[in-house]
């Protein structure tokens, strides 16, 4: 059958539980209370920031919470078990590029 149900798909099941198509049935089921609660009042249009909040509220809990409060990732072994060695290493190289004076370099230096 060459309609247009097999050259786009079939769809989605609406029923499906989890993902993209349960907060689209959401968006149609409070579409529709908002609609009639309109009948009894104009300030029922203000019901429907309760989607855009939802939305910010779960884009916090689930995306930026998480990566804002997120611990410090553990260092490797190797680096532990290395790390005073690198720390005296790189103490040594500081102490031989000091310029004769023991004036310390800087990029703001002007002579």
């Amino acid at each position: 059958s060459s309609g247009i149900n097999a050259e786009y798909g079939g769809g989605t099941d609406l029923n499906m539980e989890g993902g993209v198509t349960d907060y689209m049935k959401d968006v149609i089921l409070v579409t529709a209370g908002v609609t009639l609660l309109s009948l009894i009042s104009d300030y029922c249009w203000y019901l429907w920031l309760v989607i855009p909040l939802f939305a910010l509220a779960k884009l916090w809990t689930s995306v930026i919470k998480p990566w804002i409060f997120a611990p410090a990732p553990d260092q490797p072994e190797q680096e532990q078990q290395q790390g005073p060695r690198k720390g005296m290493r790189q103490t040594k190289q500081r102490k031989q590029a000091a310029p004769v004076g023991g004036a310390p370099m800087s990029a703001f230096n002007i002579r």
